[in-house]
């Protein structure tokens, strides 16, 4: 497995993982409605900004893009791992990247939006579930997640990263 930062070139994989991520590994908390709402606005020119920013780490394992991390200026912004990928420590190496980027810029206390399928997730991790808020799709549709909260205990040694190879 192989994390580092995403190109543009990522974009079009990283929005695959993205709709086939909620598709599949959603489709048992939220409602078809729900999941055809979430997705219907998503394209691949959506991930060029926070690309060009460098805040979108990919996961790639076998020349196959299998995951991707987005964060913020205090949270993270996204965590999607491919079906093909699921339950193989993607989502555990994203977010510990993740994690250690924002702690490396001073952040301590670090926020996301968990969707209802994501927080055993989330929990297993450290974090701590909030309160739950609804999400409001630009069709009118709602989704709800659950806020949550990851405590770091003290700030992390700075080191650029270079890319991260994981057997």
């Amino acid at each position: 497995m192989n994390l580092r930062l995403a190109t543009l070139d990522d974009a079009a994989s990283i929005w695959d993982v993205h709709v086939n991520a909620i598709r599949v590994l959603c489709a048992s908390d939220y409602t078809p409605r729900q999941i055809t709402a979430w997705l219907e606005p998503k394209k691949p020119s959506d991930y060029h900004r926070p690309i060009s920013e460098q805040r979108i780490f990919v996961a790639e394992f076998s020349g196959c893009l299998a995951g991707f991390g987005e964060f913020g200026t205090k949270e993270i912004h996204a965590i999607y791992v491919h079906p093909r990928f699921a339950r193989r420590k993607v989502g555990t190496l994203l977010f510990h990247r993740l994690i250690a980027e924002l702690g490396s810029r001073g952040v301590l206390r670090i926020s996301l939006d968990a969707s209802l399928t994501s927080v055993p997730f989330y929990l297993a991790l450290g974090c701590t579930a909030g309160e739950a808020v609804t999400h409001c799709l630009r069709s009118g549709v709602e989704i709800l997640c659950i806020q949550m909260i990851f405590e770091l205990s003290e700030t992390p040694v700075r080191q650029p990263f270079s890319g991260t190879r994981f057997p």
